[in-house]
């Protein structure tokens, strides 16, 4: 019988939280018009990265897919602590949050629209989505830990 802890339903999980996680984030810009800050932006990276590495863990199941993806949410955990931090004023906005990218130049031109980083335009039970990500980066690079050490 497999059990959860078998390492390919783990990158099977990683695989499938990391997609939704992508998939809601889209969903948030494109269907309901709520548009991201720039760290928002590079807070998705991660996701899409995870969600490739939860693939080809699954189908080649090695321990180096598991340490990729283990780092791969630390990452993340650095990124939502940083956008926390400048969603709460712990520190000054950075330059990054004020300019545009992802954008062409004529679009830059044509909308006036940026989204600062350190206002959170929506929030799930009073906390904003970087705090949301800090944790779900915490338990799944947690869950990734404890895969590591249980298995040889």
């Amino acid at each position: 019988m497999k059990c959860f802890y078998d390492r390919r339903y783990l990158f099977l999980f990683f695989c499938a939280i990391s997609t939704g996680i992508l998939a809601a984030t889209f969903a948030m810009e494109y269907v309901f018009n709520i548009p991201p800050c720039n760290l928002c932006l590079l807070e998705r990276i991660p996701y899409g990265v995870a969600s490739l590495l939860g693939l080809c863990g699954f189908f080649y199941s090695s321990r180096v897919f598991l340490w990729g993806t283990l780092f791969i949410f630390l990452g993340s955990l650095i990124l939502s602590t940083y956008h926390l931090a400048v969603v709460y004023h712990w520190i000054e906005i950075p330059i990054l949050c004020i300019k545009p990218f992802f954008k062409s130049v004529e679009e830059m031109l044509a909308s006036d629209m940026i989204v600062p980083c350190d206002r959170s335009p929506f929030n799930v039970l009073g906390a904003p989505l970087a705090f949301w990500n800090l944790v779900v980066s915490v338990g799944l690079g947690g869950l990734c830990g404890w895969a590591l050490m249980r298995h040889e």
